[in-house]
């Protein structure tokens, strides 16, 4: 099944700024990427992501879901191009000026180029989760969640692992991942608390390229 490399998620914030950067990384050509994007307030301007620097090949990000509510969420898939790639930034821009932003960008090794399913959900009540359909039998799941209440820290429920959580001003911003169960179907992840918050979550499958390189989960990467 598709397996996060060392050091990722790279996450990158903003508060008062246009963009949000993570630190440098570097990937082998046949690595996969998952994006993250989220601002608050202004939800009706769409983010944008490039690559900034970096020497190698070229990352192609590709947008697969956005979900709106108080604030916006967007979710990307990244392919590379041209080979391996060192010293690459993710900037994630049009952000309020005056508000705040999150960038967090997962790279998998043996994981399919291929988009998988995925799902998006806001709401006004409740804890924030949403359920992806029909998903294929090994794949990881990769979400993130914008708790446009704040003050409260998210609590991940007992299907998925928070990997990174950033209090920014009045709002928060995490990311999160559960890995599926041998069998296909839909699968849920999120949060458990805070309940009764408005909210907004992406959700994206990375499907699985069978066989590769696993690589063991390590601390989180943080960018600068």
């Amino acid at each position: 099944m598709p397996s996060i490399k060392a050091t990722f998620p790279k996450i990158g914030t903003a508060v008062g700024l246009s963009s949000a950067s993570t630190g440098p990384y570097d990937l082998l050509g046949t690595d996969v990427l998952v994006a993250i994007g989220g601002t608050f307030p202004d939800p009706a301007i769409p983010l944008s992501i490039t690559q900034v620097g970096g020497s190698g090949g070229t990352i192609t990000w590709t947008l697969m879901d956005t979900a709106i509510n108080a604030g916006r969420m967007q979710i990307w898939l990244g392919t590379i191009s041209g080979g391996a790639i060192s010293g690459a930034n993710t900037q994630v821009g049009n952000m309020d000026g005056s508000g705040d932003g999150y960038v967090a960008v997962y790279a998998m090794t043996s994981a399919q180029t291929t988009q998988g399913k995925h799902a998006t959900a806001n709401s006004s009540s409740g804890a924030a989760n949403v359920t992806v359909i029909n998903c294929a039998a090994n794949s990881l799941l990769v979400a993130g969640i914008g708790d446009f209440t704040g003050n409260f820290t998210q609590t991940a429920d007992a299907n998925t692992t928070k990997d990174d959580e950033q209090q920014l001003g009045d709002t928060y911003e995490s990311c999160h991942k559960t890995v599926l169960t041998p069998s296909s179907g839909n699968f849920a992840l999120g949060n458990s608390a805070p309940t009764a918050h408005t909210w907004a979550i992406v959700a994206l499958e990375v499907l699985d390229a069978g066989g590769g390189t696993v690589r063991l989960l390590s601390s989180l990467g943080v960018g600068t």
